[in-house]
């Protein structure tokens, strides 16, 4: 599945009424769940986590100045930096919410993003 086909669905999902919403093929699986739901008392398990932008603004990945240095097949851990997002003249973090490796990242250098849009997704 392509990075641009994952975005739209996401899209999709989010201006949906749907609460779940999950996709198996082979080893690759996603679900994504409304925030604050939880499918009937079900725990809802996957080995992909979204991380999503914190608010409307321009996504950069380092500091002016400093390097990139996340990739697609990154390790990372929880809490560390995977980019800002500059929101009225403010940058916001956006931090990993878990340890695990960047399977996804569906943002460029210097974008606009928009509440709660998908980033990154870690596995």
């Amino acid at each position: 599945m392509r990075l641009n086909e994952i975005n739209d669905i996401n899209k999709w999902f989010n201006e949906s009424d749907l609460i779940e919403l999950g996709f198996k093929k082979g080893d690759f699986k996603f679900n994504f769940v409304k925030a604050g739901e939880n499918s009937g008392g079900v725990k809802i398990s996957s080995n992909l986590i979204s991380v999503n932008s914190p608010g409307v603004g321009i996504f950069n990945f380092s500091k002016k100045g400093k390097s990139v240095v996340i990739k697609e097949g990154s390790a990372v851990k929880k809490g560390d930096v995977l980019g800002y997002v500059r929101v009225l003249n403010k940058d916001v973090e956006v931090t990993s919410p878990v340890s695990g490796k960047i399977k996804v990242i569906s943002v460029d250098d210097g974008s606009v993003v928009e509440y709660a849009q998908l980033l990154f997704i870690i596995e």
